[in-house]
């Protein structure tokens, strides 16, 4: 059963509330929930895992924040009513609660009266309280928390503030003020250099600056100030160029410098190797080391330039090598390197910018023979449909006409749904499947089929999944291709016709980019273009002119440039780079004395301009450039009617995101993130509350639903 990704639009944030700290990247969304993603391994993400994220996760027990801030390890949330939650490293005792145990979840800031701000830094966490007070915590070691000491404090301390306070920045050698009349206070030893003279431990001191400052920014021993006539100034270390354009690496600046090639700036983010700046007019430039986040090349050292794709900016943010815009529109996007993901779900280095999946958003719809999954951007599954084999997960064998969230299911980054079972696979790369196991496409030799995920045992990472009727395929991080399950026509690849328990590899198969498995056979999209099938071939579907079944890969005749396939129960198409489609075999249940015509490839007339294809039991479904979409086939209401027909779903008009074909049923994910679907409903697999067939399309209920755009 085919199925695959939608992407789309982010859901709104409230203003700045987009962090970014040394591994982390975090946002807040519009109902006050957190979501972040990236390196965890001291619990960074807060959700309640060591587990690098590739998709947004959402933070466990934040539910009403209104900014959220990261330091380099750790991250804090300030809430509506004023409280303070924070997690993740904890070395300095930068999460404030007392000890120095790393926090894999938030946990509450004793004894701050109402906190209007944060800022964090390093290892250092700061607050800037109703009334007009600061306090802070954690690494002091420069005497930034200016209590007169060098001594970390792993409880807030109250630090010397100037009364009209409107803005705070913290570096690893000093905490900044930024008063109401554009002043620049600091304390702390400050960047190398800055001054000749040093004070006293805990003395506030004024910072000459030459004009008035709006806001100031800092990230290791590099600080940054805007201007009131939207100029940028910088100084400190300029190890990879962040504060300069001109000067060479590792010089560092020991007094106020102009960025050229920054005019108009309203906003700037800082990191250790690279600035990028948010300029009047919606763009975005950058400096520094341009492979670790300008998008224009590596090591970049001249004037500060534009980020190309990216306008309409309301606010930037960088952290370690990486950089994030927030657009007007409530699309984000990120670029750089970072090893724990940009958050799109697969990069980890992006020249360019790449839109990342929303926040509950379902990133991920596939439909089984009478039920349907879908993934949502924090890895989590929902559910519907048919469950007499335990398909929705639900400890139960109970029907469910409405989405359900699979309790105890490991973050997905991938879902693959088969007949009447599932597979996932995690952040680490391993597959867990549920559900239908009577030939073992579940990965365990035990028949019983099972709500419970059940770990399957391969030799490597997983990369790809695709499951058919009762066979499960894997493509892994070699690219070599193991199945299991059902293999009574060689589809598992084993060249018996037992089942194919362990998972066996594929002989034969190139180097494949996707996987596609129907009823009892399989293909491969090789990455020349080509395609690759095994399995049954009775109806043609391996289309290589024959009708005889084979256990090893072997090309489909005529197909070159395809850029996807889907299988059905006896066809295959592909999906051609020029927009049209070939597909082979029959739409029918067996094909006693099959036709020629059949066996090998033919083009479908009409189409030329497809950019997805979804195949359900008997029928295919292509979403066109337009955003329309248009079935095909034989089998009770594939399209709009019961008739046999090629013809499309007009009731969606120019609106489809992503296609997801089942039994005799389908859906598609919408441009507003809804769900519809349409077809046989016996078991609720519609998901729209009742169990009528549908020839038209019906909005699926309980999904997460997206908040309209905002400025």
């Amino acid at each position: 059963m085919a199925g695959g990704a939608g992407m789309g639009p982010l859901e709104p944030l409230h203003p700045a509330v987009l962090a970014m700290g040394g591994g982390q990247t975090c946002v807040v969304a519009a109902d006050g929930s957190v979501w972040c993603w990236g390196y965890n391994q001291d619990g960074a993400l807060g959700d309640g895992t060591t587990t690098t994220r590739l998709l947004p996760t959402r933070v466990s027990g934040i539910t009403d924040a209104v900014s959220v801030a990261c330091g380099t390890g750790h991250t804090c949330a300030l809430a509506t009513n004023g409280d303070v939650h924070c997690w993740g490293q904890n070395e300095s005792g930068q999460v404030g609660d007392g000890t120095e145990l790393n926090r894999l979840e938030p946990v509450a800031v004793p004894g701050l009266p109402r906190a209007t701000q944060l800022i964090l830094g390093g290892n250092i966490t700061c607050a800037l309280l109703e009334g007009g007070k600061l306090a802070c915590w954690g690494n002091n070691e420069r005497g930034q928390l200016g209590d007169g000491t060098r001594t970390k404090r792993t409880s807030p301390v109250d630090v010397p503030v100037r009364a009209d306070v409107r803005g705070l920045a913290l570096s690893s050698s000093a905490l900044y003020q930024v008063t109401n009349d554009g002043s620049v206070w600091m304390l702390g030893d400050g960047e190398s250099g800055l001054e000749t003279t040093r004070p006293p431990l805990g003395t506030l001191r004024i910072l000459p600056l030459p004009g008035v400052a709006e806001r100031v920014v800092s990230a290791s021993n590099s600080t940054c100030a805007v201007l009131s006539d939207a100029s940028s100034l910088c100084w400190g270390e300029n190890y990879w160029g962040p504060l300069d354009d001109v000067r060479p690496f590792k010089t560092k600046i020991t007094s106020p410098t102009l960025i050229d090639g920054m005019p108009r700036t309203v906003q700037l983010g800082l990191t250790l190797y690279h600035g990028c700046g948010r300029l009047e007019d919606g763009s975005v430039s950058c400096w520094g080391s341009g492979s670790f986040g300008t998008g224009i090349g590596f090591h970049r050292n001249s004037p500060a330039t534009q980020v190309p794709g990216v306008q309409g900016v309301t606010r930037v943010a960088v952290g370690g090598l990486r950089s994030c815009a927030l657009e007007r529109d409530g699309r984000l996007l990120c670029w750089g390197y970072a090893g724990g993901g940009l958050g799109d779900g697969t990069a980890t280095f992006s020249a360019e910018p790449r839109t990342m999946a929303k926040f509950g958003e379902i990133v991920e719809l596939q439909a089984g023979q009478a039920h349907a999954c879908a993934m949502l951007a924090d890895g989590a599954v929902t559910c519907w449909g048919s469950n007499v084999d335990g398909e929705l997960g639900d400890d139960t064998q109970l029907a469910r006409t409405e989405p359900q969230i699979i309790s105890g299911l490991a973050p997905a980054t991938r879902l693959a749904i088969g007949g009447s079972h599932n597979c996932i696979i995690d952040a680490l790369g391993e597959v867990s499947c549920w559900g239908l196991n009577q030939a073992g496409q579940l990965g365990s030799t035990d028949p019983k089929s099972t709500s419970a995920a059940v770990h399957v045992s391969l030799p490597e990472r997983a990369i790809d999944l695709a499951l058919g009727d009762a066979t499960s395929c894997a493509l892994l991080e070699s690219r070599a291709v193991m199945c299991w399950g059902a293999n009574v026509h060689g589809e598992a690849g084993s060249s018996t016709i037992a089942d194919a328990l362990p998972p066996t590899r594929v002989e034969g198969v190139g180097s494949p980019t996707q996987l596609s498995v129907g009823f009892e056979h399989a293909c491969a999209l090789i990455d020349d273009g080509t395609v690759q099938c095994w399995g049954a071939n009775v109806c043609g579907q391996r289309g290589d002119g024959d009708t005889m079944s084979q256990y090893a890969a072997h090309t489909v005749d005529g197909v070159r440039t395809a850029v996807s396939v889907v299988t059905g129960a006896n066809h295959t198409c592909a999906l051609l780079s020029d927009g049209t489609v070939q597909c082979w075999g029959r739409y029918v249940e067996s094909c006693p004395g099959v036709d020629q015509p059949a066996i090998l490839p033919h083009p479908i007339p009409g189409i030329s301009e497809a950019v997805e294809l979804a195949a359900g039991r008997f029928h295919t479904c292509a979403r066109l450039r337009d955003g329309t979409l248009i079935c095909w086939g034989v089998g009770e209401r594939i399209a709009s009617s019961t008739a046999n027909k090629f013809a499309p779903v007009p009731s969606l008009g120019a609106q489809v995101r992503h296609i997801a074909g089942g039994g005799e049923f389908s859906c598609a994910t919408l441009v507003n993130g809804d769900v519809s679907c349409w077809g046989d409903n016996t078991f609720g697999q519609l998901g729209w509350g009742g169990r009528w067939v549908q020839d038209l399309p019906v909005e699926v209920q309980g999904l997460p639903a997206l908040a309209p755009p905002r400025d």
